[in-house]
């Protein structure tokens, strides 16, 4: 098992540093390692860099933000959270300052507590301001996606199919990509969290979790 563990890490390690530069635009989904049956509560602070390439003029729109989720899971089945913290972009010349960010969304779970595998629908939708001298404005994105879990020891690998619209004024754009993630349970309360977004659109998020 300290085998898994220590090749499970490497290839973590690897893909952050192989994504550092083509880091882009998506939104957290976030996996459900070692959560407990019945109704558990976690808050995790997450941080993302993202760029995503807009179907309009103004190219490419890349992205840093830090926000707080709140978690509460009922009954093995639903999972309910929210988001609220602090984005930017950049976009087209305009480097917009760091406006509030708020969002939220729910995980249904199809498969929940199986020994191997679970799978979980998450929607969610997120919004936030950022203005560089008129430029920018408000942004708004909503994303679905259909995940599938694997637990081993303490790690819990997630990944699966999305498909996610982001709006900025007068640019609207839709994408189709796939979310790949690993988290670590450093304990039953303590967990460490790494996602990456790839294809139309790519992205990082690393999380720190604490479950009540």
């Amino acid at each position: 098992m300290a085998r898994f563990d220590r090749k499970a890490a490497a290839v973590l390690v690897a893909g952050i540093f192989l994504l550092l530069p083509a880091l882009a635009r998506s939104e957290y989904v976030g996996g459900e390692g070692k959560s407990k049956p019945g109704l558990s509560v976690s808050i995790e602070p997450v941080f993302g860099l993202t760029k995503r390439d807009m179907s309009g003029s103004n190219g490419s729109l890349t992205s840093l933000r830090f926000f707080l989720r709140p978690t509460f899971k009922i009954y093995d089945r639903v999972a309910f959270y929210g988001d609220i913290g602090a984005a930017d972009f950049h976009q087209g010349g305009a480097a917009g300052a760091l406006g509030l960010l708020a969002g939220g969304g729910a995980k249904v779970f199809i498969v929940s507590h199986n020994q191997y595998l679970n799978i979980y629908a998450d929607g969610q939708f997120l919004t936030f301001d950022s203005d560089d001298n008129g430029k920018g404005g408000r942004f708004f994105a909503y994303q679905f996606s259909l995940i599938v879990s694997h637990k081993e020891s303490n790690w819990n690998v997630y990944a699966g199919p999305k498909y996610a619209q982001l709006e900025n004024g007068e640019d609207a754009d839709q994408k189709v990509g796939i979310v790949i993630g690993m988290d670590y349970s450093v304990t039953p309360m303590v967990f460490f969290t790494a996602e990456m977004h790839n294809f139309t659109d790519d992205g990082l998020y690393v999380g720190v979790g604490y479950r009540f």
